[in-house]
């Protein structure tokens, strides 16, 4: 497998186990998994010196919208996070201006994924 790939393979994931949030009677632990999957994706990208970060977040945009679902509405706050930071931009503690999230496995309350 090239590290090229990878981060475009975890992308998929986070696609796919976010499909899995609607009528799962276990939902938080789906959410730890996703957050997980998110981490080595941005993990994977921080590695690949052949591939741009923002080709990544392109096609992981395009899996997004063609998901089935909400999982477009779900994934949107953190891949509007995400899309913010390749330009210079910071996170404000768990949000951006343009109201991106961070996409973490734990929360307090309930979590903004299942919303």
């Amino acid at each position: 497998m090239h590290l090229s790939t990878t981060p475009q393979v975890r992308g998929q994931a986070v696609v796919r186990l976010t499909g899995q949030l609607e009528h799962n009677p276990r939902p938080l632990r789906t959410v730890k998994d996703v957050a997980y999957a998110w981490r080595q994706m941005i993990f994977f990208l921080s590695l690949s010196e052949s591939e741009d970060p923002r080709t990544v977040l392109d096609r992981l945009r395009e899996d997004v919208a063609a998901a089935p679902g909400p999982v477009s509405e779900r994934l949107a706050p953190a891949l509007a996070g995400l899309g913010y930071v390749p330009h210079g931009g910071r996170f404000d503690g768990d949000r951006t201006p343009g109201g991106g999230r961070r996409l973490l496995g734990w929360t307090t309350t309930r979590h903004w994924l299942l919303v």
